[in-house]
């Protein structure tokens, strides 16, 4: 009987031709001469080698024959063709970009149009728009830009991108230009397109439900809920009939049982003022760009005033740590969408430490009748403590510098490993990007607005 003896292919032959394989490639593309890189560098572009062509011709017909002239002014047209096309391409289009909505958020689709208007009799090639409202790569700061197709004489043509911006701002923050080389590349003639209208991006809201208990006196026509007896919302109870009371209040059980009248008691509308402070200190902030503990805090009181305005609540938001000269204040008297604007048109992370500025922290005052709402991290200064200040605190030993960083950490990090102090009413901590939002809903919700 033949015996078969099971080998495993040798691993070894393979990692050695990669390791070689690897070897070849660095030495052919190690830069022996990095000194000389200022004066070939231009070689790398096409109008170079037609340089190169014109010279060489020269020296053909200067020192061989006639023909090398021939050669040098078809090189020369074909240059000056390439140079010239372009520009009269890009005098004869005139472009407009728009966008269907005035104002949307991270992560919401929108609509950009670009109409380029053909005034030229001839077709034209070879167009590309270059703008940083094509944000698909939120991180790369490279130059993005798209190839529109042909656009046909004496035409107006229209082009749509459904966008999904993931940071905040203002779309676009730079002029768009539209780019023509066509036809072989050697010039792109540049023009600007002019903007009918930006679009302001607010930060990403994240799910909240309740509104912290209000315990004040001043009441309202709207607002927050309130045990306090009126004649609104749920009811709280029942007493005995008074002069003035409404008979629709009137609870016909308990009339017929006590053979008295008995009226019902219900919620009232009252009116707290709220103070949402963000601390927007660099140095108390980790991270860069979408993950970093400042963009997450400017999300969270972006949240937080959307979820205390649709309960008809007064607020009024202040930015501590921004530089002198900056608003630091809005309130929703005006509606939502100020508070929201104020927030998306926050310098980046990046800004404020190049501007260097250093201004005092203004002083959070908690005054009687309103509650304090404090955002901050865990490098922050001790803010004031009492039962009217509730601070969400976000640690940023869990955010990474960089989105590459952060990636890394998605696939390393367990979500799950997060900070075990329980929520409480007057602090909830979140501690991982991966699972803020889960932290930050169950804190709010059983934390603040129950104080469980």
């Amino acid at each position: 009987m033949a015996s078969t003896n099971n080998k495993k292919p040798d691993k070894g032959n393979g990692s050695h031709s990669k390791g070689l394989t690897s070897r070849i490639g660095g030495f052919l593309n190690y830069d022996f001469c990095p000194w000389a890189n200022l004066y070939v560098y231009w070689l790398k572009q096409p109008i170079g080698w037609v340089v190169c062509g014109i010279f060489a011709s020269l020296l053909v017909g200067l020192m061989i024959g006639p023909q090398g002239f021939i050669l040098m002014w078809a090189f020369t047209g074909l240059l000056a063709l390439g140079a010239i096309w372009p520009l009269l391409a890009i005098k004869g289009i005139s472009c407009q970009l728009s966008f269907t909505k005035s104002r949307s958020a991270e992560g919401e689709l929108t609509t950009a149009i670009l109409e380029v208007s053909n005034h030229w009799p001839l077709p034209i090639f070879g167009l590309m728009i270059v703008g940083d409202f094509l944000q698909d790569i939120l991180e790369e700061n490279d130059e993005i830009a798209i190839g529109l197709q042909r656009i046909p004489p004496r035409t107006v043509s229209k082009f749509k991108w459904s966008i999904n911006p993931e940071k905040r701002g203002l779309l676009p923050v730079a002029r768009p230009q539209i780019k023509n080389g066509f036809p072989f590349g050697f010039y792109h003639a540049v023009k600007e397109v002019s903007v009918k209208g930006r679009t302001i991006i607010w930060p990403r809201n994240l799910d909240l439900s309740g509104v912290p208990e209000v315990a004040g006196s001043q009441f309202n026509i709207s607002g927050i809920m309130s045990d306090r007896p009126g004649v609104d919302g749920d009811m709280i109870g029942v007493r005995e009939y008074r002069q003035g009371d409404s008979l629709r209040h009137i609870h016909w059980a308990k009339t017929a049982q006590r053979d008295r009248l008995i009226v019902q008691e219900r919620q009232s509308f009252a009116s707290c003022p709220f103070d949402v402070y963000l601390d927007l200190n660099p140095a108390v902030h980790s991270g860069r760009a979408s993950q970093s503990s400042y963009e997450w805090a400017i999300r969270i009181a972006g949240s937080i005033c959307r979820q205390l305005h649709l309960h008809h609540a007064q607020l009024s938001l202040h930015g501590i740590g921004l530089p002198a000269g900056l608003p630091y204040r809005v309130g929703n008297h005006n509606g939502l969408a100020p508070v929201l604007d104020f927030l998306a048109m926050l310098p980046s992370l990046d800004e404020l430490e190049l501007r260097g500025e250093t201004t005092p922290s203004r002083a959070i005052t908690t005054e009687g009748g309103r509650k304090t709402l404090i955002i901050a991290t865990s490098q922050s200064q001790n803010f004031p403590t009492s039962p009217d200040v509730h601070q969400i605190v976000i640690d940023t030993r869990r955010f990474e510098d960089s989105a590459n960083d952060f990636q890394r950490s998605v696939d390393t990090d367990s979500p799950s490993s997060t900070s075990t102090m329980p929520p409480s009413r007057q602090r909830v901590e979140v501690s991982h990007p991966l699972t803020l939002e889960s932290e930050l809903s169950t804190g709010w919700e059983k934390g603040i607005c129950n104080g469980n």
